[in-house]
């Protein structure tokens, strides 16, 4: 029983815990757990936020991409308006204007003036310069005036007036330079080209001029005598300035029906390439 006793103790300390008081090392452990528990939770942070960047990085991306196809879409779906094309084809018709700047008429056909005379002009040339053409309407219709300078050969290079039969006489002919006055009214309209393609349908129509009031003040008679020559043909009812403006005149209409026949082929196909966007 004694010896029991004297063991007791040292089994007590065995069974229990021993305190032990810490020491400055242990602190410094401490803390530098402390601080890589710290680290990795920044580092957590920065890699949440590189993520976060890269999301943002990926819908900007999107955005863009988004963007490029709305982009692209509206470039396929643009199409001119055909008003556009409209004062095109009207900016293209006023600079060409009603006259082309020279018309080589050529020989203009004989015609007999009475019984036993027959009247040719031959060579014959129109000259234009200062075709200005304005306009005036709302589109599709307008009305194109234009105020070319125009003459009829010139001294350089004259036509030739041809009288033959009883009372034959050849002189040289040419105008001085005109201002005369020319209007033609226009049309546009939306229609149908070769192949069923879109197309500005053009229409010219009313063409006037007042060239005949112009012509006979300004013509020049060289190379025959003016006076016997009218006088022989006054003899016979025939005056020569009626006999020239009333040949002139209507081949003048002509060539300016012709003008603006080629400016509506050239305006009507270059209206195809404008409706369809190119």
């Amino acid at each position: 029983m004694r010896a029991l006793l004297l063991l007791l103790p040292a089994l007590l300390l065995l069974g229990c815990p021993v305190r032990r008081e810490p020491t400055p090392d242990d602190d410094d452990d401490a803390s530098t757990d402390d601080d890589d528990a710290a680290t990795d939770d920044d580092d957590a942070a920065t890699d949440d936020d590189d993520a976060a960047t890269d999301d943002d990085d990926a819908s900007t991306d999107d955005d863009d991409a988004s963007t490029d196809d709305d982009d692209a879409v509206d470039d396929d779906d643009a199409t001119p308006d055909p008003a556009f094309c409209m004062l095109k084809a009207l900016a293209a018709i006023e600079s060409a204007g009603i006259l082309g700047p020279t018309t080589p008429l050529g020989d203009l056909p004989s015609q007999s003036i009475y019984s036993c005379e027959t009247y040719q002009m031959l060579g014959v040339n129109l000259l234009v310069a200062n075709a200005e053409t304005t306009g005036a309407g709302a589109l599709p219709s307008w009305t194109l005036t234009g105020y070319p300078e125009l003459s009829i050969n010139d001294a350089a290079a004259p036509a030739t007036l041809s009288l033959t039969g009883c009372n034959p006489y050849t002189c040289d002919y040419y105008t001085n330079a005109m201002n005369v006055t020319a209007s033609v009214s226009l049309l546009m309209a939306e229609g149908t080209g070769p192949g069923n393609v879109p197309m500005l349908d053009i229409i010219f129509s009313g063409v006037t001029h007042d060239t005949q009031a112009r012509i006979q003040p300004n013509s020049i008679f060289t190379g025959c005598s003016l006076g016997n020559l009218n006088e022989d043909l006054q003899a016979n009812g025939v005056d020569i300035f009626d006999v020239v403006v009333n040949d002139l005149n209507p081949h003048i209409g002509v060539a300016i029906q012709l003008h603006l026949y080629d400016v509506e082929v050239a305006v009507e196909e270059a209206s195809i390439a404008c409706l369809a966007g190119r």
